[in-house]
């Protein structure tokens, strides 16, 4: 909860769930607080609808982002947060899964000026909520945010930012 505060989306999620039937919460990942996040759910009314899946290996995280449909980084304007690069963004642009974040740091710009998912307030559950149920609720949007995954995913490629960067040393060297 420290560095991730899963309670944020935990809030976002219950207040999410009763506006859209069937919608499940999967999250992954371990740590200390995880029993305490496991109790918060079903403090909150919703523990029947999350899905606590534990850490995973690292080989496991696309498949998994590959059965998303959205993805969330719950997040609070701190200065950490705002000095953070968050790898679960990258890794959902590289699933082509948009994600709905806090406006932090760095975060609109990963997300393509918000072309691969939406930025909303940071620290409010019910503006994470609203961002989750816009995504879900309209499949055109949810599309076009998709189309901006793989725009932004293409634009980090690495075997194309490698052969820019040796473009790059070779036009210093030869100078």
């Amino acid at each position: 909860l420290v560095n991730h505060p899963v309670d944020l989306l935990l809030e976002a999620f219950a207040r999410l769930a009763p506006r859209i039937e069937g919608v499940v919460l999967v999250l992954v990942g371990g740590g200390a607080d995880l029993s305490d996040l496991e109790s918060l759910a079903g403090q909150l009314g919703i523990a029947g609808r999350c899905r606590f899946v534990g850490r995973v290996e690292p080989i496991a995280v696309p498949a998994l982002l590959s059965l998303s449909y959205v993805t969330v980084d719950p997040v609070h304007d701190e200065l950490v947060a705002r000095a953070r690069w968050p790898l679960k963004i990258v890794e959902s642009i590289a699933a082509r899964v948009p994600v709905v974040t806090g406006d932090v740091g760095d975060r609109r710009e990963m997300l393509g000026e918000e072309t691969a998912g939406l930025v909303v307030a940071p620290g409010s559950s019910e503006a994470l909520a609203d961002g989750l149920e816009t995504i879900l609720k309209d499949s055109f949007l949810h599309k076009k945010l998709v189309r901006g995954c793989q725009i932004q995913a293409a634009q980090h490629d690495v075997a194309d930012l490698a052969q820019s960067l040796v473009a790059f040393y070779e036009q210093v060297r030869g100078k």
